[in-house]
């Protein structure tokens, strides 16, 4: 999954947002919800502002649907905590 991070990496730079607001294998948690905190592989924040929040999951397996489904409720869990978290103030800009 690293190409792929790498690859987000890359894109994000070339839109403008330089190399010091993309952090990646190092202060990639955020507060959560439903749990204490998420590590996430790649994050954005400029001027303590959460710009992007990515999680790479790979999609192999012998049961692509069995896959597929857990694919899914992990990333919308993530969503709704991420989300719920910024609702209830967890971070120091939410509003």
């Amino acid at each position: 999954m690293d190409g792929f991070v790498d690859l987000f990496t890359d894109l994000i730079a070339d839109a403008g947002i330089p190399q010091e607001f993309i952090f990646r294998k190092r202060a990639v948690e955020l507060p959560g919800f439903f749990r204490p905190t998420k590590e996430w592989d790649l994050l954005v924040v400029k001027e303590r502002t959460l710009i992007a929040a990515i999680e790479a999951k790979s999609q192999v397996g012998p049961s692509f649907g069995n896959n597929f489904n857990n694919r899914t409720e992990e990333a919308m869990g993530s969503a709704l905590d991420l989300w719920t978290a910024f609702r209830e103030r967890a971070f120091l800009n939410s509003t």
